[in-house]
Formats: C-alpha cells, structure tokens, sequence
C-alpha cells in the first residue's frame, strides 16, 4: 500500500538511527517499527500476582467465640447494641443530623432512647 506520512522531526530522526544501526531501507525500518509497536500495544501488561499470606491471630485471652453478645460487650462495650455510634465516634456532619433529628422528637421519646 502506497501512502504519504508525515512525520515529526523527532521521529524521522529516530527512524533514520534505526535504519543505520540495522542496515534495512526506510520502507523495511518503518514496517518494523509499526509491527512492534502495534503488536506491542494489543498484548496486555502481565500484571504480578497479588498474594495474601494469612496467618492465625487468635483470640486474646478471655474471649472466647461461644457466647458472641458477650464477645461483642467486651469488644466494642455497650454501644454495640445501639443502632448508631455514640455521637463522640460520628462525623460532624452526622453527628448534626442526629442532634437535629433528636430536637424533633417528643420528650418521651428521648427519655427512653436515652438521649
């Protein structure tokens, strides 16, 4: 196939290196220069595996994985019954929201959530 094909400086001069350093014509180092690079950008980059070593941590002394509400009363304390993190542990966006939603309930409702 004929074709013109205009070229940077760059990469003329780049060419022109190949074709002294392999001795073939223009039309031979620039066919294979664009076999190279196009085979080269179909194939995909071998990434390495990634591996996870696991190794057992068991459990510190005391706990124990038979009774799990009392696992968790240890682990987290008495907020791990509550629906949300006490509102030290929360964002300051969402502590905002709870505070808000908070101020609209009745009284009784507070008094009973404990809030």
């Amino acid at each position: 196939m004929r074709t013109t094909l205009t070229l940077d400086d760059d990469v003329a001069a780049l060419i022109k290196l190949e074709m002294r350093g392999s001795g073939e014509s223009f039309k031979g180092t620039v066919n294979h220069l664009l076999r190279l690079g196009l085979t080269a950008a179909q194939r995909p980059e071998k990434k390495k595996r990634f591996v996870v070593t696991p190794y057992a941590m068991g459990l510190k002394p005391g706990l124990s994985y038979d009774s799990i509400p009392e696992l968790l009363e240890k682990a987290e304390g008495p907020y791990h019954r509550r629906a949300t993190p006490p509102p030290a542990l929360l964002r300051v966006p969402q502590r905002i929201a709870i505070e808000a939603r908070n101020a609209e309930m009745p009284a009784q409702v507070k008094q009973i959530d404990g809030a």
